[in-house]
């Protein structure tokens, strides 16, 4: 039977994450919102010197390990795919939530060109407290994968099921889903602790239009997240 995901993975959701407001107000150079613009900002222009240095030190041993490693390899695609958000300018910071002292969540939508293609988009990213400051934490070993509704899909019911696959070589002790910035009331499966499925009503959208969910899952020691945009269209 499918469980509350507090109850399922260690209450990261309904207890480390329920800490957020305390630990927003201790962070002290940077927010992740911040953290996260200047980060799309950097990859409007190809700076990867910039983009390098918004890197978790983590993130950086994994995408690089150096820099000059970085600027040839993720760095350029970077640039092509988040780069597109600044680039095509009128993107907002939509998501910013500090779950505890060393896990965020942040997220952009707007529209950008990608390939020729115009599209209305979502970047989402964890973020690891370091020193009062934020940094991205890309490329860990924390997998998610969308199950629904899919990035660019229109769904023609009010309050969507949103779902949210994690997969990681450890335990999976927290998950928290949203959508349109609001926490989902989500409840969770799964075999075991380092495979589950966390999902719920994404009550929050109810208008026609453009829409976004995000979802976030860490381990012990590492995170992801993910965000994505969708289209509510009740008429189609």
């Amino acid at each position: 039977m499918p469980r509350p995901v507090s109850l399922l993975v260690v209450a990261l959701a309904a207890v480390v994450f329920a800490t957020g407001s305390a630990a927003a107000a201790r962070t002290t150079e940077a927010s992740p919102a911040s953290t996260l613009r200047a980060f799309v900002e950097a990859a409007g222009k190809g700076d990867a010197p910039r983009m390098w240095g918004l890197l978790s030190k983590q993130a950086q041993r994994r995408l690089g390990p150096d820099l000059v490693r970085f600027r040839k390899g993720t760095a350029v695609e970077l640039t092509e795919g988040v780069g597109a958000f600044a680039r095509a300018g009128g993107y907002r910071v939509r998501l910013s939530d500090t779950l505890s002292d060393t896990w965020a969540i942040a997220v952009i939508t707007g529209r950008r060109t990608v390939e020729m293609q115009t599209e209305d988009g979502a970047y989402g990213v964890a973020l690891r407290g370091d020193r009062g400051t934020w940094r991205l934490e890309l490329g860990g070993p924390v997998r998610l994968r969308i199950l629904g509704p899919h990035a660019g899909e229109v769904v023609t019911y009010v309050g969507p099921q949103t779902a949210v696959e994690a997969k990681a070589p450890t335990a999976i002790e927290g998950a928290i889903l949203y959508a349109n910035g609001k926490p989902v009331d989500a409840r969770s499966g799964g075999l075991n602790s380092r495979a589950i499925t966390f999902f719920g009503n994404a009550t929050a959208v109810k208008a026609k239009g453009v829409h976004f969910a995000a979802a976030l899952a860490v381990t012990a020691t590492e995170g992801s997240a993910v965000a994505w945009a969708f289209r509510l269209d009740p008429k189609r």
